[in-house]
């Protein structure tokens, strides 16, 4: 394998950027490390006995390799069309969920249904 000209290496960069990033993975950031799980993992399946008063942040993994929170996870998947966001005031700032994301194995499909979907809000929105 011959190594890349520079030419080439900012060709394929440029390939890679004109992809829309998406949302990968649930993610949960430790300071500076990362733990995720392929989906369709969800936050809890990352996290890891750090003991009382560890400091943590539940996020996504996007496919540039960034690590995002709840709210500009959000924003990524709906100008991708990649999903949809719990409505209302169970999610006032526009968090993602992983649940808003991944397979529910209650229903068939690869996505959670809209009936599981309403069953969510309903459920926290009531707290």
């Amino acid at each position: 394998m011959f190594p890349l000209t520079e030419k080439e290496h900012n060709h394929v960069e440029d390939m890679i950027q004109a992809i829309p990033e998406i949302i990968v993975a649930a993610a949960v950031r430790y300071g500076h490390q990362i733990v995720f799980v392929e989906r369709p993992g969800r936050h809890h399946h990352s996290f890891l006995d750090r003991g009382k008063g560890v400091e943590y942040e539940c996020g996504f993994v996007t496919s540039r390799g960034r690590f995002v929170g709840r709210v500009e996870a959000g924003n990524i998947v709906l100008a991708t069309g990649q999903g949809s966001l719990r409505p209302g005031k169970s999610n006032p700032n526009g968090c993602l969920f992983s649940e808003d994301m991944w397979h529910d194995s209650r229903f068939e499909g690869p996505f959670a249904s809209e009936e599981y979907k309403a069953e969510l809000v309903e459920r926290y929105s009531a707290n």
